[in-house]
């Protein structure tokens, strides 16, 4: 059985192409799953530079993007209750 070069370059294009088209797929299912929607419950505000920036649903306790500080995460029905340390 002979193969020629031309169908092995065909061939290696074509599973090159195969593997990009699946790791593009993966690449988009992982971000509709971690998919950030900007709301309020998303939202802490530095006390130092009054930075305001988007944190992650499960955090708590987040640092500013631009000065490195602590910062409570405001959540929806606390926003009456900052606490300082």
């Amino acid at each position: 059985m002979n193969i020629s070069l031309h169908h092995v370059f065909v061939f290696l294009t074509a599973v090159f192409l195969g593997a990009l088209f699946v790791l593009w797929l993966y690449d988009d299912w992982r971000d509709r799953r971690h998919e950030w929607h900007a709301s309020e419950d998303r939202l802490a505000e530095c006390p130092r530079c009054r930075l305001a920036f988007l944190f992650a649903s499960h955090e708590t306790v987040v640092r500013c993007p631009r000065c490195n500080m602590l910062c409570q995460s405001k959540r929806r029905g606390e926003a009456g209750t900052r606490r300082t340390a």
